[in-house]
């Protein structure tokens, strides 16, 4: 289980975070603080293959500590006797892990599991140990923390001591037991080699934190030279055994009148750095919550389709009566041409919900005889009746983002089609659905860059159905016809006139004119799905919310990628970050390479879970991989399934989308996406299915045109295996949203 993974499940942690109104975040530093007007926990980037308990002990330890442990009063009393560091840090972990585990009950399990596990390693440093002889403080560190698995005994008067650890209950408290024990130690305990050792490993600590020198001699003469000739390196003083009391006559020390050091504590701080990673990138945190609130959670960024239909009524002009029979007729072609793709969804949709039904269903008594079986009474135990029970079927819900970028204008028309296959698919089985245009065009209703536009609803009155698919219509002609270019003026022309049953010459060219049947602000134009996936955070579980659905489908239809979202740039605070980190870690800070690596997690501003968002290394958020872990975060926190449908022109764009989306390919993939599309399983996207861009047409009729009955046999072969091209093409599309919704 990677770090990622183990922070993005913790719920208990979770909930403990947002219940005490503290943000964890972790950053590559070497230790953890709290930054108590912020109320922010910073902890160190710990290992990838740390356990989930061990996670939760350090996690609720820190969150203890920064719950209970008063910083400023923690820093004046070790000022002024340094030597009570070590005492006060095992009393105020008694304290603080006893509320915390108290105040959460999960975490007892957690804690538990996560001391057997250091004691296995030797974390207290107590392996070889007679733990009878151990400092007193040692005692209480062992005991409170590790309970039954170690057997130590205690005097009465070290138990008084023990008790009163326990039953601390502020700070005043804790400096009042450590003192004690402190005092205790100087009276009736007697420092060892072990207690010199780690007390002027310490101090080496406290001047390396300083940048002050101290020369070995110094302690040498301070505490006598413990080598054999006098000139033992620092660094062999700190590597050599130490510590085993199992001898009762061991040799005692100078320094008899100084209380003992808590072994433990100092060995228990030393060995936890072994968890923290030292290779983990440098990481930065948004929080999406005050950028939510700013933002009014993003409900001005839904164009409902009341707004929509205003905004056609109110664009009418004489255009629209001039083409208003072709429009009528491009609804007729729009709606007669795909009901057999309909309804093959429809009976598909029917028959796997059937299927899942019977696997689920279930064999129950009656209570009734079954007079067939009752003369069988004596030999056989079951006599009633029984029956089977079907579970009901799942409720389902349907929302559809459509592309509406200028990239995409050769597709509108087959990609408008595919939409209305959606909706009347939907409409026929009685889904709740949602059909979107994602545009950045919407200049005078949008605040900020992206917008969904609402085309279809399972809300409106058919009425309001008929009217939109009079503007849909609009909209499927405008760039049906703009798209007959006069590149290919003949072949567009025998299009046109076939499409519509028209019979223009090559004279009557102002059908080739880009007619402009809709407001302007409905124009193509870029592609703000990163700043639209944000909006549905909000809008997705209220969507769910509305109709109790258990089982829902995000399906997004596009042919690029999304541009940088705003709300989702670098910060200042961000940048500021990045420096403090490569002043805590002695990181190059090379300004070519200064975010290079440098990892950026987003907190959800509801469940504050942490998801990875991208590198820093982009200058802004607009990236395929953002996109991504966009839809990973949707997806995990709204439930719904998410479905792709990337659209490419040619092989080299399909190369681009490898490189960009990571996908594992084979060696015939190019030629299975150009015939009929294929699906990848990638992050962020349930199934990503990869078309070219003509696939998403849907022709195919059951009959051949009439010029083709007197054909030879090869051109009406020719004919017929472009026709079923394209029927293979759309069942295909078909078939797959299948899957995903039933």
């Amino acid at each position: 289980m990677t770090q990622t993974t183990i922070r993005d499940s913790k719920d208990t942690l979770a909930k403990l975070m947002a219940s005490e109104n503290i943000t964890v975040v972790h950053r590559k530093v070497p230790t953890a603080y709290f930054d108590l007007e912020n109320r922010v926990l910073c902890c160190p980037i710990l290992k990838d293959d740390i356990s989930p308990e061990l996670y939760d002990l350090f996690m609720g330890h820190e969150v203890g500590h920064a719950l209970n442990t008063p910083y400023e009063g923690l820093h004046s009393t070790v000022t002024e006797n340094a030597s009570l560091k070590g005492y006060l840090n095992v009393i105020e972990d008694v304290r603080i892990e006893r509320d915390i585990k108290n105040r959460y009950q999960g975490l007892k399990r957690s804690f538990h599991t996560a001391y057997n596990e250091l004691m296995e390693i030797n974390f207290f440093g107590v392996d070889g140990k007679n733990l009878d002889k151990i400092s007193l403080i040692d005692k209480i560190n062992l005991i409170t923390k590790c309970g039954s698995r170690v057997l130590i005994s205690m005097s009465n008067e070290e138990q008084k001591f023990l008790d009163m650890a326990e039953s601390c209950e502020t700070w005043e408290d804790v400096v009042e037991c450590a003192t004690a024990i402190f005092e205790y130690s100087k009276e009736k305990e007697t420092r060892t080699d072990e207690d010199e050792i780690v007390s002027y490993e310490k101090t080496l600590e406290q001047i390396d934190d300083s940048g002050d020198e101290i020369e070995t001699d110094e302690f040498n003469e301070e505490y006598g030279d413990t080598s054999e000739d006098g000139d033992e390196t620092e660094e062999e003083m700190e590597t050599q055994e130490i510590g085993d009391e199992t001898d009762d006559d061991e040799e005692e020390v100078a320094s008899e009148e100084g209380a003992r050091e808590s072994v433990t504590d100092h060995f228990s701080h030393k060995n936890e750095t072994s968890f923290i990673d030292e290779e983990a990138n440098m990481r930065t945190e948004i929080d999406l919550l005050p950028i939510f609130e700013k933002n009014g959670h993003y409900k001005n960024k839904i164009i409902t389709f009341k707004k929509v239909l205003e905004d056609w009524r109110n664009d009418r002009n004489v255009e629209y009566e001039k083409h208003d029979d072709l429009i009528k007729k491009s609804i007729k072609i729009l709606s007669n041409k795909n009901k057999k793709i309909v309804n093959h969804m429809v009976r598909e949709f029917e028959m796997q919900q059937t299927a899942h039904r019977f696997s689920k269903a279930i064999t129950s008594k009656t209570g009734k005889l079954d007079t067939n079986r009752l003369a069988k009474y004596k030999i056989v135990d079951d006599i009633f009746k029984r029956t089977t029970i079907l579970p009901d079927g799942k409720n389902h819900g349907v929302v559809v983002l459509l592309d509406w970028s200028s990239s995409i204008v050769s597709s509108v028309p087959d990609m408008i089609e595919q939409a209305l296959i959606l909706v009347d698919f939907c409409r026929k089985t009685n889904i709740p659905y949602r059909i979107f245009l994602f545009s950045d065009y919407m200049d005078e209703w949008c605040v900020g860059r992206g917008s969904l536009l609402e085309i279809f609803s399972n809300e409106m009155s058919n009425r309001d159905h008929n009217e939109m698919m009079y503007n849909v219509a609009c909209l499927w002609y405008s760039y049906f016809t703009r798209n007959l270019t006069a590149g290919r003026f003949t072949k567009g022309l025998e299009e046109y006139n076939k499409t519509f049953e028209t019979d223009h010459s090559l004279t009557d060219g102002y059908i080739y004119f880009n007619f402009h049947l809709f407001p302007k602000q409905y124009n193509l134009g870029g592609t703000p799905l990163d700043d639209n996936l944000i909006v549905l955070r909000t809008y997705l579980p209220n969507f769910r919310k509305m109709y109790a659905l258990e089982k829902c489908v995000l399906t997004i239809l596009t042919d690029g990628y999304s541009h940088s979202c705003d709300d989702l740039d670098i910060s200042n605070e961000e940048r500021a970050e990045v420096e403090n980190q490569m002043a805590e870690t002695d990181a190059p800070s090379n300004r070519w390479n200064r975010y290079r690596g440098v990892e950026r997690y987003m907190r959800d501003p509801y469940s504050r879970k942490v998801y990875r968002l991208g590198d820093m290394s982009y200058r802004y958020a607009g990236s395929f991989q953002v996109t991504q872990n966009l839809l990973h975060w949707i997806s995990a926190e709204t439930g719904f399934t998410v479905t792709g449908y990337f659209c490419v022109k040619n092989r080299r764009e399909f190369q681009t989308l490898i490189f960009h989306a990571n996908l594992e390919i084979g060696e015939n993939d190019w030629k299975e996406v150009s015939k009929t599309g294929k699906v990848y399983d990638t992050r962020g996207y349930n199934k990503l299915f990869v078309c070219k861009t003509s696939s998403l047409g849907t022709q195919g009729d059951d009959y051949l045109d009439e010029e083709l009955k007197e054909a030879t046999v090869r051109k009406i072969g020719s004919a017929f295996l472009k026709n079923q091209k394209s029927k293979i093409s759309s069942r295909f599309l078909a078939n797959e949203f299948i899957k995903e919704i039933a």
